[in-house]
């Protein structure tokens, strides 16, 4: 199942580009400006219904070429459910990153290479760290998540765990973690990467949900390599890549929300049950 094809991977990159005007019509509550270790400041968006309670929260991480205002449909869906949410920016992997890669030769070596440079990952973690301390600095709040698309899948997945070619991981802090569109074998990780993940992890990817590798199938082994308990991936028939991360179809981001929300129900009272969620294959172990 895997599509390989030159032209799919090409339509795959001018999207990304073409897509960057919907990431700046997002709005959020409250815009922030936190500051880093290295004095650099990470811009983040908070939705907080009540800020009267101590929440639970999620930490947004967006995919290359994006900003704080993306992934506005999950952020707003979980707002609703009465969630803390944080959307981070990463200043080191935004707009500009994406722009620099796709006017190179070769754009499709460009963009995971730029996504994996070990300076931007150590920025991205940066602008974690200070976000998950301004997110905890009133109370420790009841749950903490973590949830990434694409790119931000690969700093999800690293938090959680996963080891990765780059140098450097994660501190496993949160309580559960969500991958939309996450990267498998090839690349950032090699097989036998993700044996050491403990925690709950909900994948998300679709049947039009391509990467710079090829079609969803490559996709997969990310799950595969998953110890079992408490992780699923749904499979969203007809979904694709910048539908999953928010951008393009009300009807996607509104399964995704739903996932989402099952699956944080389902591991919130450690009773697991299969989904209930129409439109998605899900497979459970």
């Amino acid at each position: 199942m895997r599509d390989g094809s030159r032209s799919g991977r090409w339509r795959f990159a001018g999207a990304l580009l073409a897509s960057l005007p919907a990431w700046s019509e997002a709005s959020a509550q409250v815009a922030l400006s936190l500051r880093r270790a290295d004095g650099a400041a990470t811009p983040a968006l908070r939705y907080q219904p009540d800020a009267g309670r101590c929440l639970p929260v999620m930490v947004i991480s967006h995919g290359f070429g994006g900003d704080e205002l993306a992934l506005r449909p999950l952020a707003s869906a979980m707002a609703g459910q009465g969630w803390r949410v944080f959307v981070m920016g990463h200043r080191e992997s935004g707009r500009a990153q994406l722009r620099a890669a796709l006017a190179t030769p070769e754009p499709l070596a460009a963009i995971p290479d730029a996504a994996r440079r070990p300076e931007a990952h150590a920025f991205r973690f940066a602008d974690l760290d200070t976000t998950l301390a301004e997110a905890t600095r009133l109370c420790r709040p009841p749950r903490l998540v973590l949830a990434g698309h694409s790119m931000g899948a690969q700093t999800t997945m690293m938090e959680a765990g996963a080891r990765a070619r780059i140098p450097g991981g994660g501190q496993d802090r949160f309580d559960a973690y969500v991958a939309l569109s996450p990267q498998g074998v090839g690349g950032a990780f090699a097989d036998g990467a993700w044996r050491g993940v403990r925690k709950p992890v909900l994948m998300v990817t679709g049947t039009r949900d391509r990467s710079t590798e090829g079609g969803y199938a490559t996709r997969l082994s990310a799950f595969e390599g998953l110890p079992p308990g408490q992780k699923r991936i749904p499979i969203i028939s007809g979904a694709g890549h910048l539908q999953i991360g928010g951008i393009g179809s009300a009807a996607v981001a509104a399964t995704v929300n739903a996932l989402v929300d099952e699956f944080l129900d389902h591991t919130g009272d450690r009773r697991w049950r299969r989904s209930r969620i129409d439109g998605a294959e899900v497979i459970d172990k």
